[in-house]
């Protein structure tokens, strides 16, 4: 496993400890030509009040963790609301409670329109409802 993804790894983990669940959590590639890669989340602490304070508290734990030119690896920062269209169908596809040990690895996965490349999945669960 490449070193970065180690790295996600290691961000997913701690942000799991400190925050609680993830309904999804993800590093992956919009453009398989490129090495950039995008991170996604979704949690139920993740509200339209406070996504803001949690952008600021991901971007700096990604500063933490990652050398600087990791970091310029990192082109997007997807903080998602449990009920974006994206969320309910990648998790309606994938099941997964938690990969502390490793992620799950996919090629290639298509949802919501997008096609996504090189994902590398630790969280993928099942959105409860209010």
């Amino acid at each position: 496993m490449q070193q970065i993804i180690k790295k996600f790894q290691q961000l997913y983990l701690e942000v799991k400890k400190e925050k609680g669940i993830c309904y999804f959590f993800s590093a992956y590639k919009m453009d398989p030509y490129t090495q950039r890669w995008s991170l996604g989340i979704a949690a139920p602490w993740i509200t339209a009040e406070n996504k803001k304070e949690n952008f600021a508290y991901l971007a700096e734990k990604i500063k933490n963790l990652l050398s600087r030119e990791e970091i310029s690896s990192i082109i997007r920062l997807g903080i998602f609301r449990s009920n974006h269209p994206f969320i309910q169908e990648i998790t309606t596809k994938i099941r997964l409670d938690s990969r502390d040990d490793k992620p799950l690895h996919l090629e290639t996965i298509s949802a919501s329109g997008y096609k996504f490349y090189d994902a590398y999945i630790f969280a993928a669960s099942q959105i409860e409802h209010d």
